[in-house]
């Protein structure tokens, strides 16, 4: 039932991720039985635990109106018992010889969803003991973790030295977030990994963003007739349902900033400090007087204040960040579920609990996805 429920669950992102969104959906209620059924027969099967465990954290982190739609097709969620069955899974597998083939797969699923809803378990795919440079999947996610901690460095030569070469499957999706992170540290690296990836994938995914980094590598180097073929490419892409992709045509279609270009890349890179001196509140009318440009700019420096540490320079940052209702943006909805999460910490449910709503009430811009989930699991943590 299990190896059953696990194909359905790959056909279902092969549909979904053609639009064909009803065989997906019956397909992912196929994989949600099959798994309970053989659950509730045998509560203590590891690979039963690992698919399960996603499927709950998945739909427990859905926003209320999404979690009330899958609630009438049968599918129900629960946060905290999902990441038990992974934690469980995992443990299960280091304890029984016969688990061992599969500790890696669980071990990365049990990192790759702790790091998704930034839980308090300090989990990665070091701290699990697990052969990081022998696996460009484990590589990836681990990189993601050191850029989230501000090691951009270690990040990149993490993916410049992962395994490669006959015998390793070619994902081209790696050459694009190595490319990604060169742009941060290392500029005059990003353009040859850009290039390869348009070079090399297949589809369509990811390509609006590559040429956002193209058009970011090229006002970099002052290149302004470059930079602008490459934003017309991003409006005449046809678009894909990638969250980098809408991100790639939003901030096109409203135009680049270099200035918070910069700080966006200095951020990244870890350069928290020189954040905060460039981006003095004085500066902020002569960069631009869009809205969105006030949102980002108080938002980006509300991060750097975080990651420093000082957290009601944070909180005021973010409040001013919040403080422009429109339009609609990631630095809007994130500056909410960073207030939120700041009460939470700072024992406010009240004011914690209004924010969570506010961030799950912002729908309409690339990647609302992620702050709705951790929205959801901060208020499941509220008293």
């Amino acid at each position: 039932a299990v190896f059953l429920a696990e194909i359905s669950l790959a056909r279902a992102g092969i549909y979904g991720k053609f639009k064909s969104n009803i065989k997906a959906a019956w397909l992912f209620y196929r994989a949600y039985n099959l798994l309970q059924d053989n659950y509730k027969k045998y509560p203590q099967f590891a690979p039963t635990l690992i698919p399960l465990g996603v499927l709950q954290t998945a739909v427990g982190s859905l926003p209320e109106d999404y979690k009330s739609i899958a609630s009438l097709f049968g599918f129900d969620g629960n946060i905290e018992l999902g990441l038990k069955m992974i934690r469980q899974a995992y443990y299960y597998s280091i304890a029984d010889p016969k688990l061992k083939f599969h500790q890696s797969y669980f071990g990365f699923v049990y990192a790759y969803v702790n790091f998704e809803l930034a839980t308090e378990e300090q989990v990665s795919l070091y701290t699990l003991d697990m052969n990081v440079k022998g696996s460009s999947f484990f590589a990836y996610l681990e990189a993601q973790q050191l850029l989230a901690n501000g090691q951009t460095t270690m990040a990149l030569q993490l993916m410049e030295n992962r395994p490669q070469g006959p015998g390793y499957l070619k994902v081209p999706f790696f050459d694009y977030y190595t490319g990604k992170v060169a742009l941060m540290i290392r500029p005059e690296k990003a353009e040859k990994y850009l290039l390869n990836f348009l070079q090399t994938t297949r589809d369509n995914e990811n390509r609006k963003s590559t040429y956002r980094y193209l058009a970011w590598y090229h006002l970099l180097k002052g290149e302004s007739a470059a930079a602008k073929n490459y934003r017309q490419k991003i409006l005449l892409e046809s678009s894909t349902l990638t969250g980098s992709d809408k991100q790639a045509l939003e901030e096109a279609k409203r135009g680049f900033n270099i200035f918070l270009i910069k700080a966006r890349l200095d951020f990244d890179a870890g350069r928290y400090t020189k954040i905060i001196k460039d981006l003095d509140p004085k500066k902020v009318s002569s960069i631009g007087d869009e809205d969105w440009v006030y949102q980002e700019f108080y938002y980006r420096r509300a991060r750097a204040f975080q990651e420093l540490g000082f957290k009601d320079k944070a909180l005021e940052s973010f409040l001013k960040a919040s403080s422009w209702p429109e339009p609609e943006t990631y630095s809007l909805g994130n500056s909410l579920l960073q207030i939120a999460m700041l009460y939470e910490e700072n024992g406010n449910p009240k004011e914690s609990r209004r924010y969570f709503l506010r961030a799950l009430s912002l729908k309409s811009y690339a990647f609302h996805e992620g702050v709705h989930q951790k929205a959801r699991a901060g208020l499941e943590r509220l008293p």
